[in-house]
């Protein structure tokens, strides 16, 4: 049987790239070509959380300024370090930033659903890199592109 693949989400800033957010189950993001340069990576997800109850994610995993793994639990006030825990995939979000496409790895459940934010910049190596964030879904793993259309930031 042929598998087609489903068409990008067209995305022209943060606000489209949380809408998709608001309107699927996604496990994770990887923002590969730096839509969210100018934003942490723990308001990202604060604003993920904040998503209409973000469909029950109770952990939201990123990393902090310095690199360290952190968690923000649904409820809570401040980030906490991440421990190393695995929570099933309707629980969790995981959020990588364009620094962070390379070389660190969360936990993860074996089946996950994501979102992958490139641009007509980002190098074969680029997207792989990132697309390999996840591959701790050993099950089954839908990742679904988010096209950043129109990259107007100079020196890009």
């Amino acid at each position: 049987e042929r598998v087609r693949a489903k068409a990008p989400h067209a995305v022209r800033g943060v606000g489209d790239l949380l809408a998709v957010l608001a309107a699927a189950r996604y496990s994770y993001v990887v923002d590969a070509a730096a839509l969210l340069a100018e934003e942490s990576n723990e308001g990202m997800v604060r604003k993920v959380r904040a998503l209409n109850g973000y469909y029950g994610a109770l952990h939201f995993v990123f990393l902090d300024a310095d690199d360290r793994k952190m968690i923000l639990r649904r409820g809570a006030a401040a980030a906490t370090p991440y421990t190393g825990e695995t929570f099933p995939p309707h629980a969790v979000f995981y959020f990588y930033s364009q620094k962070n496409t390379v070389g660190v790895d969360f936990r993860q459940p074996a089946t996950m659903r994501g979102v992958l934010v490139v641009n007509e910049r980002n190098t074969y190596t680029q997207v792989a890199q990132a697309a390999l964030r996840a591959r701790a879904a050993t099950v089954a793993l839908a990742l679904r592109w988010a096209h950043l259309v129109h990259d107007a930031r100079p020196g890009w």
